[in-house]
C-alpha cells in the first residue's frame, strides 16, 4: 500500500522492517542470523531500522552517509564538478554556498512559502548561467521538481549520527576511495565518530582503493564512467564483507 510519489526514506524503513519480519517467519532460515546490507540511501535506512529493533544480526553499509546530508550533497557536487573543472577556488566558494542553501532548505521545509523561497534562490543561483529568461526558468523548474518533493524534504534534513548513535548491531561500513557521490573519508569518519561516541561494541570502517560509488574498480569515479565498466561489484568488496561476516558467524 502507499504512494511512492509521496514516500520518504522513513516509509522505506517500514518496508524493510516488514521484509525482516517475513524472513524471520521462514522455517528454513536462521532467525538469529538475519541482517541488512544497504547501499547509498540504503546505508541510511539500515541504521534507521536498527535504531528501532534489536533483533538484527548485522549491518553492512555500502557507501552509506555519515555526515549531514546538507554537507554530503555539497561535497558530492564539488567532487563531481572537480572531475572536469580545474578552478578549485571557485568550486570551494560554490561548495560553501551550497551548504548554506541546503541549510535554508531545511529551515524552509515546513514553511508554506517553501516553493517560492526555493524558486527565488534557484533564480539567483542560475541567473549568470542562463542566456535568457526562458532558459533561466527552464533551469529553475527542472531543479524545483527535485527539491519540492516529500522525499527530498525529508532527505535534505537527515542527520545520520542521530540514528547511528542508537545502533548496537555489529556494523561494517565500506566506501570506495573513488566514490564521488558519498566521499569515503568524510563519511567513514562521520560513521566512526557517531559509533565511537555511543560506545558501539563492534564496528569496522574500511576504505577500499580504486572503487567508485557502485564498488567497481574505476579510473575517475565519475558517474559517466559507470556504464563503461564491465565489473558489476568488486571481488575485493565481496571478500571484505564475507571475511567480516565469517568472523562473527559460523
Amino acid at each position: 500500500t502507499g504512494d511512492f510519489k509521496t514516500a520518504t526514506s522513513e516509509d522505506f524503513v517500514t518496508d524493510i522492517s516488514a521484509a525482516v519480519d517475513y524472513l524471520k517467519q521462514q522455517d528454513d532460515l536462521p532467525a538469529d542470523k538475519i541482517g541488512l546490507i544497504g547501499h547509498s540511501e540504503g546505508g541510511m535506512i539500515a541504521p534507521m531500522l536498527a535504531a528501532q529493533r534489536d533483533d538484527l544480526a548485522f549491518l553492512v553499509l555500502l557507501a552509506g552517509p555519515g555526515v549531514a546530508i546538507t554537507e554530503l550533497l555539497a561535497e558530492q557536487k564539488y567532487l563531481l564538478a572537480a572531475v572536469t573543472d580545474t578552478d578549485t577556488e571557485s568550486l570551494k566558494q560554490q561548495r560553501v554556498k551550497d551548504v548554506a542553501f541546503h541549510q535554508n532548505l531545511v529551515k524552509w521545509a515546513d514553511d508554506e512559502q517553501y516553493t517560492e523561497a526555493v524558486k527565488a534562490q534557484l533564480e539567483d543561483d542560475f541567473k549568470d548561467l542562463a542566456s535568457n529568461d526562458k532558459q533561466l526558468q527552464s533551469m529553475v523548474e527542472s531543479n524545483l521538481k527535485l527539491y519540492d518533493t516529500p522525499w527530498f524534504k525529508y532527505f535534505i534534513a537527515f542527520e545520520p549520527a542521530k540514528y547511528l548513535q542508537q545502533v548496537k548491531t555489529p556494523l561494517l561500513a565500506l566506501n570506495g576511495s573513488k566514490d564521488l557521490q558519498v566521499a569515503a573519508d568524510s563519511n567513514l569518519a562521520g560513521i566512526k565518530a557517531a559509533l565511537s561516541a555511543s560506545g558501539h561494541p563492534d564496528f569496522t570502517t574500511q576504505k577500499l582503493d580504486q572503487l567508485n560509488h557502485l564498488f567497481q574498480v574505476a579510473q575517475s569515479g565519475s558517474p559517466m564512467e559507470y556504464g563503461k565498466l564491465s565489473e558489476t561489484f568488486s571481488p575485493v568488496a565481496l571478500a571484505a564483507i564475507t571475511d567480516w561476516l565469517d568472523a562473527r558467524f559460523d
